[in-house]
């Protein structure tokens, strides 16, 4: 199959799991490798995003960026430093939209038929609690920090969040605080309510 419609299947697949509210704005490069690449995973492919035409990650958002699909957030000198938006309801997406709906589906159909075969199995998740202090020091979105928009109706607003949304809060406060360092964006640098969270 081509490397070009691999890589695009893969994009639309991602960008309809992700939550504009829990999840936006993340950095590229975290877009790529955590949604991107497990994405084209899933449906037993791999990205090869030198053998397209894009040859670069950078192009091939700013070309989706054009049609609309994303928005796209400047760090320096780096135009595409992280994904700001997705149009979820965008028509290139909506082949994307019915592969999530079958999965969700096939995937309900397996929990019923597992729960009708054994009703004892439980299912054990390590959830975190962001200290009050800590999110004063950083003011913290508080819809955000309940888990507001966690995907299971029982955590939602209990402020148990699972890893992923803790990482989520603490890439929108590098974001919002301006902390990626221009001259390379895979660092970043640590102000004074982060600096007295992580070490104190």
């Amino acid at each position: 199959e081509d490397p070009a419609s691999i890589l695009l299947q893969a994009f639309h697949d991602a960008c309809v799991t992700i939550s504009n509210k829990s999840q936006l704005p993340m950095t590229s490069s975290e877009f790529f490798s955590q949604h991107i690449i497990p994405a084209a995973r899933k449906v037993g492919t791999t990205i090869a995003l030198k053998n397209t035409r894009f040859k670069k990650l950078g192009v091939f958002l700013m070309e989706q960026a054009t049609n609309g699909i994303i928005t796209l957030g400047a760090n320096g000198e780096d135009p595409v430093a992280f994904v700001k938006s997705i149009d979820r309801s965008h028509i290139d997406l909506r082949d994307a939209r019915r592969r999530k709906k079958e999965n969700v589906e096939s995937s309900s159909d397996n929990t019923t038929t597992k729960k009708s075969g054994n009703n004892n199995k439980l299912a054990l998740a390590k959830l975190y609690i962001i200290p009050h202090h800590t999110v004063k020091l950083m003011a913290l979105d508080d819809d955000d920090v309940k888990a507001a928009e966690a995907k299971s109706d029982v955590r939602r607003g209990t402020g148990f969040l699972t890893a992923p949304e803790c990482r989520n809060i603490l890439n929108k406060y590098i974001l919002q605080n301006n902390l990626v360092d221009e001259y390379d964006p895979e660092m970043v640098k640590v102000d004074g309510p982060l600096c007295d969270t992580l070490y104190r």
